[in-house]
């Protein structure tokens, strides 16, 4: 993820997700916050994992004001 960050400007827009609950989600709180960047939504119920359970699903998404429609 902090890879496609770095050459944001090459992308429009970066969307991710994570399992709430999950010990990543506060470095990705982290990295949207530093980067611009909006959790988008939460989605409930979203993803069953291969416990069987279902999970719910935060996503992020980082919008680059720099990018040109006509980016090669």
């Amino acid at each position: 993820l902090i890879t496609f960050v770095r050459k944001m400007r090459q992308y429009r827009v970066i969307t991710w997700c994570v399992v709430k609950g999950n010990p990543i989600e506060d470095s990705y709180d982290k990295i949207a916050k530093r980067f611009g960047g909006r959790v988008v939504g939460e989605f409930t119920q979203n993803t069953r994992l291969t416990d069987g359970k279902l999970y719910n699903v935060k996503w992020y998404e980082i919008v680059n004001p720099h990018y040109k429609e006509n980016h090669e």
